[in-house]
């Protein structure tokens, strides 16, 4: 038997942007604690700045 987990992915793109081959900075942050704590939302002023 597999089991199956569902997992979320929050993506924050700058203002104004525009698909094409520029390159773009990345931040990428993995929560530790196995997932049983904390919200991806603590992050969200991180990926705001």
């Amino acid at each position: 038997m597999v089991n199956v987990k569902q997992l979320k992915l929050d993506i924050f793109l700058p203002k104004n942007y525009a698909v094409s081959n520029d390159k773009h900075a990345v931040f990428v942050v993995y929560h530790g604690d196995s997932c049983r704590t904390g919200e991806a939302s603590w992050h969200y002023p991180d990926c705001a700045y």
